[in-house]
């Protein structure tokens, strides 16, 4: 094994292998500098209440004890675990970039660093390509799974398409602060070819971007045993375009964040959509056969009796569109404040979340009137899916 590793880290859960394959873009370069090690570690997501079994990463060896590592991040408890490396391999350079580094200002992350990190763990915010002065986009996409992985599993694997969310306004949202670098890493319309690799069963192409445009419809093929998953907007901007676009959307997966359907908390999230906005859209993504799964968000803490009762009613209108809902899910999370965010400028307290020395934000503390609006809130929500 030579002494410079580029490792990817893969999950298993909900019966399907997840890759964040972070080196796609540059297989063949990488490949031919270094190892390419593939390395299991569960993800957050299978932790109720973000709680991790912390003592599990202290028992993750790596195969070598001196040389260069570059790691990509796509979770928290990914660079966590480079954190806990580092310290116990001292003689290993660890070069850490990915989605939750890239471009951000160093100084200005969306996690705060509260004790001084291993002199040998280093943050990148530049993609593959700029870091080792190569162009943009201009190598061939390339996957080769985990060993483990069997002909016939499911697999979700990552498609860069651009670097961020083209509204980036939602006060709750990373891309909300003002001191975010601005520039904007899109893949280009002629460099999306066909996706190949060597794999028979289901895949799941995860679009590696946090608000799906549109435009890129066409320029994704459609495959026999390949789903595209993505983050949705459902504003008028994504409307317009469907309206006039006749491609068939059986194959996609759209993720939709709703968080709180009344127009009000809308406009309050900065959101830049309504209410009507959002089922007009659910209502023709339905009509091309996409599936859609809708995030809601409850915990709020400024939530008024008008609030719950718009709430009921858009569920009674929504219930008048007869969506089929084996085409439509949900997933209803608790407000988080994520630090560095405009919302973490208005809620400055509540239950901290932090992985050692990585501080992440909190959960707000709910008075006694915004908890049972937290519970009405739930329970109207499940209503309609549940029944």
């Amino acid at each position: 094994m030579k002494n410079i590793l580029f490792l990817q880290f893969y999950n298993y859960q909900n019966n399907k292998y997840d890759l964040t394959n972070g080196f796609s873009d540059t297989w063949d370069y990488c490949e031919n500098k270094g190892d390419m090690l593939w390395y299991k570690l569960k993800t957050f997501q299978e932790y109720d209440s973000w709680n991790h079994l912390y003592e599990s990463y202290e028992n993750n060896d790596l195969p070598f004890t001196k040389g260069i590592i570059y790691i990509c991040i796509s979770f928290m408890n990914q660079l966590y675990q480079c954190y806990i490396w580092a310290k116990k391999y001292p003689d290993i350079k660890f070069i850490t970039g990915g989605p939750i580094l890239f471009r951000y200002n160093l100084n200005y992350l969306h996690f705060r660093i509260n004790s001084p990190l291993p002199k040998n763990l280093k943050f990148i915010n530049t993609s593959v390509e700029e870091y080792f002065n190569i162009k943009n986009y201009t190598h061939k996409w390339k996957l080769k799974i985990p060993d483990e992985i069997k002909p016939h599993d499911s697999i979700t694997f990552n498609y860069s398409i651009e670097s961020k969310c083209y509204w980036g306004n939602c006060i709750y949202c990373r891309h909300s602060s003002e001191k975010d670098i601005k520039l904007l890493r899109q893949r280009r319309f002629n460099y999306i070819k066909p996706i190949h690799i060597d794999h028979s069963g289901d895949c799941t192409i995860r679009l590696g971007t946090d608000s799906f445009q549109p435009k890129f419809l066409n320029k994704l093929n459609q495959y026999s045993n390949f789903n595209y998953v993505s983050f949705f907007r459902s504003s008028k901007v994504e409307l317009n375009y469907l309206q006039n676009n006749n491609r068939d959307l059986n194959d996609f997966i759209f993720i939709v964040g709703l968080e709180y359907p009344v127009d009000r908390m809308l406009r309050y999230m900065k959101k830049g959509f309504t209410v009507d906005d959002y089922i007009n859209n659910l209502v023709l993504l339905s009509s091309k056969n996409a599936t859609i799964t809708t995030m809601y968000i409850v915990g709020w803490t400024n939530l008024i009796k008008e609030d719950i009762n718009n709430l009921e009613k858009f569920f009674i209108k929504l219930e008048g569109y007869k969506i089929p809902k084996i085409e439509e899910s949900y997933i209803c999370n608790d407000l988080y404040v994520q630090y560095n965010t405009n919302l973490y400028d208005k809620i400055k307290t509540g239950k901290d979340f932090k992985y050692g020395p990585f501080y992440l934000g909190h959960y707000p503390i709910l008075n006694k009137e915004q908890k049972h609006f937290r519970q009405l809130s739930i329970d109207i929500i499940k209503n309609y899916y549940d029944n």
